[in-house]
């Protein structure tokens, strides 16, 4: 990950057209995990970007950590 590009969760959230409260409930879920600072402040890398655009084509348009804001809810 060294000399990788880092995003703040604002930056990160504005790429994926997705809210800051979005990312920090997928990431207290499980879906997509920040990784955290030395001072417990969440980033994302940009192969977390890659991965996520990467599910998102794959299945036509939204990853199903971006479907519906509730996940426990069947589609």
């Amino acid at each position: 990950m060294e000399g990788e590009r880092l995003y703040a969760p604002r930056e990160f959230a504005r790429l994926i057209g997705r809210s800051v409260a979005t990312l920090q409930r997928w990431d207290r879920l499980g879906i997509l995990h920040a990784y955290r600072s030395p001072t417990n402040r969440r980033y994302y890398t940009h192969t977390q970007y890659l991965h996520y655009r990467s599910r998102e084509q794959q299945e036509g348009g939204q990853p199903d950590a971006a479907r519906p804001e509730n996940p426990a809810q069947p589609q």
